[in-house]
């Protein structure tokens, strides 16, 4: 199974000249084997100014040192034995390849596919998708309103009344749910975005006394939030193999709808938007390339928010508790290209 090299005359010119550039040049040589069983291939040697077909047996499982021929780039050519040989470019094949053992049938040779690690594979991958949930935890016990005559100013003049002043509760915090995305901007780290999602509950307990008789009553303001705070930042995720630390840090903004009751009237208060600003360190397991499991740790900066009624029930005020955070959440991550 033999290829035939034209007996033209320029064409045996051109190579021959290749041949003596080939001897004379310093250029790149390249590890290959020879395919001695493709069709149409043939080996020949640069013999007196001539070349003259030779055996290719000897070259069989051998590794030569091959350079293509800068007047015909089909062509290459390798020294062996103190003799040039010249062949087509398309009868060797780089040893990084494949391993060719002359017993194969080599018109049948493909390239394989390199099989690359599952961390060859992670490095390439550019994106990544996440989801999680948690465990917050509310900083302050403040009250939210701070002084209720301000927010409900007596409206009658013949008949007065005065709030007390509202005792400290915990904040019961719903679960939280985040979406984030990131993209690899170096080996190491991320530009990272993530959409936090929680709800809560808050009671002021307080009393409200009849200025005329001095009779008080107890009662107390209960308030519902909802929020929705949109981020963007840095994840760095150092690589230890299966377990890889993190920390990150993200800057945005903070959206708040809330309603206030106290079982006999309610009030809705409008969206309000403040800064808020988040850092992270877990550690994530990875149970492949593509998918990881990870526990964080955060703390996340939302501070006191503007309340706004949405008629002129009441005055619009400044929370007297911050909404500051602590977190523990738990997700998973899915990697790609």
């Amino acid at each position: 199974m033999v290829f035939h090299l034209a007996d033209n005359r320029w064409m045996t010119r051109i190579l021959i000249a290749g041949l003596m550039i080939f001897l004379s040049a310093n250029v790149f040589a390249e590890d290959v084997y020879y395919l001695n069983n493709l069709k149409s291939c043939e080996l020949k040697v640069l013999n007196n100014g001539k070349l003259e077909v030779v055996d290719s047996s000897p070259f069989s499982d051998t590794v030569l040192q091959i350079r293509r021929l800068p007047k015909n780039p089909a062509m290459v050519a390798f020294k062996q034995f103190d003799r040039i040989y010249v062949t087509k470019e398309s009868c060797v094949v780089s040893v990084d390849a494949r391993r060719v053992k002359n017993r194969l049938n080599g018109h049948e040779f493909k390239k394989e596919a390199r099989q690359y690690t599952e961390q060859e594979k992670f490095n390439s991958y550019k994106y990544y998708l996440e989801l999680e949930t948690g465990i917050v935890k509310m900083m302050d016990d403040a009250p939210v309103g701070e002084d209720y005559n301000s927010i409900f100013p007596t409206s009658s003049s013949g008949n007065p009344v005065s709030w007390g002043s509202a005792k400290e509760s915990t904040y019961k915090a719903g679960m939280l749910l985040s979406l984030g995305f990131g993209y690899k901007l170096k080996q190491e780290r991320f530009l990272a975005f993530k959409v936090r999602l929680l709800s809560g509950q808050k009671s002021d307990t307080l009393s409200l006394t009849d200025v005329n008789t001095g009779i008080s009553q107890n009662g107390s303001w209960t308030y519902e939030d909802s929020f929705k705070n949109f981020y963007a930042g840095y994840k760095f995720l150092f690589d230890y193999g299966t377990w890889k630390p993190m920390v990150a840090a993200y800057l945005g903004v903070s959206m708040m709808t809330s309603t206030m009751t106290d079982e006999i009237s309610t009030y809705e208060l409008k969206s309000s938007l403040s800064p808020a600003a988040l850092l992270e360190a877990g550690l994530e397991y990875h149970l492949n390339s593509h998918w990881a499991i990870a526990g964080i740790l955060g703390f996340e900066y939302m501070g006191k928010k503007s309340m706004t009624f949405s008629d002129s029930s009441g005055s619009d005020f400044k929370t007297g508790m911050g909404y500051n955070n602590n977190y523990l959440s738990f997700g998973v991550k899915y990697y790609f290209k």
